[in-house]
């Protein structure tokens, strides 16, 4: 490990000795530091928007668990039935979320058991429980997994602002993510700018956020997002970063976190289903799938603040780092380990009006230690793994040498699905294979074989076109 300390070591002096230049390409590049989306995309694309918000969360062979928005006076019943439109079951909210104060909508959620593998079901919502389908308000469809399947195909992206402006290509992204019909999706972070400008303020020393105002914010995007109101649902492995926790930077010093956390949870996550989700620490989870396993990591609520890098914990925390190795020697699948900052990049120094700014945050650039004991304990276990990254508002696929963990690897960077492009060229990376900035999500085809992991990459872009391609193949001695 002292050799991958010292490699690790070298790779910070390089990137900070390379600051003015990225400055240039980064900063300088273009006038417009961020800019709007591109307007080269389809003409019309479409997607089939239900009345709610609904979000598709943990799901198996047996049984499916949702979220629903609702209105904070109205008690819905929903209406499973199966490809035909036949009555199967109904069932009223397990469990009911709403926020104390000042809110106008609640978290209707429900689950339906004792389903079919890979089978395609729809549920629909009537307001009184006696009521007939024909008074139905709202309708989705949703689909069962087959749990001796092997190959999945699965959608990852970043950063998903629910700002005016992105309407546009906000629409041509999901309708390429439902046209592409993946198995699930994967939201990376930033799924909710609970911080946007024209709505809450960043947290500082005086000002702090309020539980109204991130619930708030919550409210308004999922309302507002395509993906959370298409009549196709597909289930939602989320994780959060710093905005979606609340403010720029969030780590554990946050005063909203706890409230953020449990809105998160809320939407996202369901009780445990045995052999397929798990709850973790934090916001983490663990879901196994197609003979693969997703380990979400959070990187922001043990997060220690800036300046605590020899902290042997400080990225994720004791807890949760305990929680994720365990995970991963509970068996031996190929593991996809997911977190919304970066993994390997080094700290991107830029000078900005005279005065030296950090423009990124980094598992190892933050917390070194923690990212030394990580990999040592990952090293350890018989799953090879692939790491998945998001928030930097470009898309890349960089090599991970053998040097790391006795083989190599890759880390998939993918973002943003609508949300800010800077200007200038992406920063320098050494271990970049292919990049692309632009607005897109990464759609993976992944297959495992005798503890080998095969997959097919790539970054599609909101104009449906293919920004780069990837053949890779990950496995252990």
């Amino acid at each position: 490990m002292k050799l991958i300390l010292w490699i690790l070591a070298s790779s910070v002096l390089l990137s900070l000795s390379c600051a003015q230049t990225q400055l240039k390409g980064y900063m300088d590049a273009n006038s417009e530091l961020r800019r709007v989306p591109n307007a080269n995309t389809s003409a019309d694309p479409s997607i089939a928007l239900g009345r709610f918000a609904v979000i598709q969360g943990p799901t198996s062979s047996a049984e499916a668990n949702f979220s629903l928005i609702s209105p904070r006076y109205k008690d819905y019943t929903y209406i499973l039935v199966d490809s035909s439109g036949r009555e199967i079951t109904r069932v009223s909210p397990y469990e009911v979320v709403s926020q104390a104060n000042y809110s106008f909508w609640k978290i209707d959620k429900f689950h339906f058991a004792n389903l079919n593998p890979n089978t395609e079901y729809g549920f629909h919502v009537v307001e009184k429980k006696a009521d007939e389908i024909k008074n139905s308000i709202d309708f989705r469809t949703f689909k069962t997994f087959d749990k001796n399947m092997t190959r999945a195909r699965f959608v990852v992206g970043s950063c998903s602002a629910d700002d005016e402006r992105f309407a546009s290509v906000r629409k041509s992204i999901w309708s390429r993510v439902v046209e592409h019909n993946p198995d699930f999706i994967i939201m990376n972070g930033d799924v909710v700018y609970v911080d946007s400008f024209e709505f809450v303020k960043r947290e500082d020393k005086i000002h702090k956020i309020q539980e109204w105002e991130i619930w708030g914010r919550y409210m308004d995007s999922f309302r507002t997002l395509e993906i959370f109101r298409s009549k196709k649902l597909f289930p939602i492995i989320a994780n959060w970063d710093d905005h979606d926790m609340g403010t720029n930077n969030s780590d554990i010093t946050f005063s909203g976190r706890e409230h953020a956390k449990r809105i998160f949870k809320a939407l996202f996550h369901a009780p445990n289903i045995d052999g397929i989700f798990k709850q973790g620490e934090g916001v983490s989870s663990s879901y196994s799938l197609f003979g693969q396993k997703f380990l979400v990591m959070d990187g922001r609520y043990f997060r220690q603040p800036p300046g605590t890098q020899n902290e042997p914990y400080g990225h994720l925390g004791k807890k949760q780092h305990e929680w994720l190795i365990a995970e991963l020697k509970h068996d031996t699948a190929p593991t996809w380990l997911i977190m919304g900052d970066q993994f390997f990049m080094n700290l991107v120094e830029v000078e900005d009006k005279g005065k030296k700014k950090v423009v990124n945050e980094t598992f190892f650039g933050d917390h070194p230690v923690n990212f030394e004991n990580f990999l040592k304990d990952v090293k350890q276990n018989a799953a090879p793994v692939v790491f998945v990254s998001g928030d930097v508002h470009f898309s890349e696929i960089s090599a991970v040498p053998a040097s790391y963990l006795g083989y190599s690897t890759y880390e998939i960077t993918a973002s943003p699905y609508h949300s800010y492009i800077f200007g200038g060229k992406s920063w320098e990376n050494p271990n970049r294979i292919v990049d692309y900035k632009e607005h897109n999500f990464v759609f993976i085809e992944a297959e495992v074989t005798d503890l080998k992991l095969k997959a097919k990459v790539r970054a599609v872009g909101s104009n449906a076109m293919t920004l780069f391609e990837k053949d890779i193949e990950v496995s252990k001695p």
